[in-house]
């Protein structure tokens, strides 16, 4: 839980540095926080059935 946090953190920080660099106003800055906020739980939760998904299917006998 706390790599999740850090990972988040990364990413707030990058983003951040990006949008700044090409000019992009503090309001919209924030409007992409608070999407990112809404998104990254969803890519999360993705990430983990695609993982399941591939666990279960590596073993020979779940490919029939």
């Amino acid at each position: 839980m706390e790599s999740d946090k850090k990972v988040t953190a990364e990413i707030y920080k990058y983003l951040e540095r990006e949008l700044q660099r090409y000019g992009v106003d503090e309001e919209s800055i924030n409007e992409n926080t608070i999407a990112l906020d809404n998104e990254l739980p969803r890519a999360y939760q993705q990430a983990a059935f695609a993982d399941k998904c591939v666990t279960f299917y590596r073993k020979p006998s779940n490919r029939q």
